[in-house]
């Protein structure tokens, strides 16, 4: 028992070097579980270079009377964080390319950029989507919130209930007005994100 210990222990310190010689040693597990996260969204600017383990996300929230399409990216480096945050058009949407303007404070359409803790006053924020990725650039004044950016998009999409069957809301009910996720986006409401999603 207490050289199997001794095993398991040399394997998570020795790491993949070793990996090869030392019994009973999974160095696919190693390898995931020594290395850094993977980075799924980054934005270079002339500030420095922003990462994140987190992809873009897109929730369409699909109520009857108001659909809402809002989308957020965040990433950080030593010195701080960059984010983008706005509300899209179904038309955006529904075409994957998106050219919003930068304002401060926000009128509800326009994009909020924020890098290091200062918000960008004006610029325009543009972004093409792929299946189950998205790349872009920022433009902007000042120019420190300026910049392009890549990496994955994370797709969700809202429904009314009633357009799920057997699809309780998260707190149990099935009224009429609650919004359930449609996970396999396979309502007429959400199939349009479906090219979006990815694989």
């Amino acid at each position: 028992m207490q050289n199997r210990a001794s095993l398991i222990t040399a394997c998570v310190v020795i790491g993949m070097a070793l990996a090869g010689a030392v019994g009973g040693c999974d160095s696919s597990k190693t390898a995931a579980s020594s290395g850094p996260p993977r980075s799924s969204l980054r934005f270079e600017a002339g500030v420095g270079v922003f990462e994140s383990p987190f992809g873009a996300s897109l929730v369409a929230s699909l109520d009857p009377v108001a659909s809402l399409y809002d989308f957020a990216m965040s990433a950080s480096n030593g010195n701080g964080r960059w984010g983008a945050t706005m509300s899209l058009s179904r038309d955006a949407v529904a075409t994957g390319r998106v050219e919003v303007a930068i304002a401060s404070p926000s009128d509800g359409t326009a994009a909020r950029v924020e890098t290091l803790g200062a918000v960008a006053e004006t610029g325009t924020f543009t972004s093409t989507f792929g299946s189950g990725t998205l790349t872009g650039s920022v433009s902007t004044s000042p120019d420190i919130h300026s910049g392009t950016f890549s990496g994955a998009l994370v797709v969700s999409c809202y429904v009314p209930s009633g357009a799920l069957a057997g699809q309780p809301t998260p707190g149990g009910t099935r009224g009429p007005g609650a919004l359930v996720e449609d996970t396999q986006l396979e309502t007429e409401q959400c199939a349009f994100l479906r090219p979006w999603r990815g694989k």
